[in-house]
Formats: structure tokens, C-alpha cells, sequence
């Protein structure tokens, strides 16, 4: 019995880490998902830094699924300009999106080996804009983004 009880709670264990492991490789084709004001990715490290005013820098490590780096909540019709960068190191895929108050979602950026910078200029309507990045099949990746408006999301 003590047997039998000790293989259950190891089953019962290996089945809970096998969920913490699990990919999101699924959302990187998927706009309502990515749209969605959760954030849901998983990531072996994430560095971000900020050089200077209306920049961030970042390295990631095997990223899957979607994570917010940028908002920008307009009170009326603006203006604005991101620009970014992504440079992929090791295969997988990755960009960076832009969701709109309404859940478009435009692709701004697509990582590739070099580090292009790609400047997007729109007029923001009322409402909350993200910018989101989206990796599957774990890339790792450094990127930049710039930004004439809006803040740096922790969430």
C-alpha cells in the first residue's frame, strides 16, 4: 500500500512539472491570442535595459508565446513612432507586433540574422496600444525598441 501511495504522488509530481514546462509556440500565428491583454509566453532569461530616454534594449533567451514590452494609452488622435530592431541568434522564430485598442494586430518586425531597424509611424486612435514581442520554437534574439510615445511595460 506505502508502494502503491509513493508511485502515485510521483506520478502526481511529474505530471505538475510537466505543466510548468509547457510551450506556447501556438500563439505565434494566432492574432486574438496575441491581442489579448494577458500576457502569456515563457522565457529562459530576459534582460532589458533603457540607454536612453524612449529606448529599450533587450536579450532574450528561448522565448515562447507573447510578452507586452511597450503601451500607450491616447487620450486623442497622436501621432507615433516605434522603431525596432531584432536580431536573432539561433533559429526559432520571433517578431515584434503592434496591437491597436481594437486587437488588430500589425506585425512591425520580424527577427532575422542581421539588425535592421524598421521605423513605423501611425496615427494612434483613443485607447491603449501595445507593442508585443512573439517567439516560437525558443529563439534567443537581442532587439531594440524606440518609441516617441508611451512607456516601457513590466507587466
Amino acid at each position: 500500500m506505502k508502494k502503491l501511495l509513493a508511485m502515485l504522488c510521483a506520478l502526481l509530481l511529474a505530471l505538475g512539472l510537466a505543466g510548468c514546462t509547457t510551450q506556447h509556440d501556438d500563439l505565434y500565428d494566432n492574432d486574438s491570442a496575441i491581442a489579448s491583454e494577458n500576457n502569456r509566453y515563457m522565457v529562459v532569461k530576459f534582460f532589458g535595459s533603457l540607454p536612453g530616454e524612449n529606448q529599450y534594449d533587450f536579450s532574450v533567451s528561448s522565448i515562447t508565446g507573447a510578452r507586452t514590452l511597450w503601451k500607450f494609452n491616447a487620450q486623442g488622435e497622436e501621432e507615433v513612432t516605434l522603431s525596432a530592431s531584432l536580431a536573432e541568434s539561433n533559429g526559432g522564430r520571433v517578431k515584434l507586433v503592434l496591437v491597436s485598442p481594437s486587437g488588430a494586430v500589425t506585425t512591425l518586425a520580424e527577427a532575422s540574422a542581421s539588425s535592421d531597424s524598421d521605423d513605423y509611424t501611425f496615427t494612434a486612435q483613443p485607447g491603449v496600444w501595445q507593442a508585443k514581442l512573439v517567439g516560437a520554437e525558443e529563439p534567443t534574439l537581442e532587439g531594440s525598441l524606440r518609441f516617441s510615445h508611451g512607456n516601457v511595460s513590466t507587466d
